[in-house]
């Protein structure tokens, strides 16, 4: 966000949301489709950090 704020070039920037919106859509997907229950203490304790850093990042970009 911080670059598409500084950018005037609404073409690129469009561009680059997409692909951003596939990887995030992707991402999540993924996220989703692991079997929480499956996991060892280790591999629960990595998706749970992993979770907030994409939560924090998420709310970071919407105070802005």
């Amino acid at each position: 966000m911080k670059k598409y704020s500084e950018s005037d070039n609404s073409l690129s920037m469009a561009a680059d949301y997409a692909k951003y919106l596939k990887k995030y859509t992707d991402t999540m997907d993924k996220l989703d489709a692991i079997d929480e229950d499956s996991l060892s203490d280790a591999d629960l304790e990595y998706y749970i950090e992993v979770s907030g850093r994409i939560t924090s990042k998420l709310a970071e970009v919407a105070a802005q």
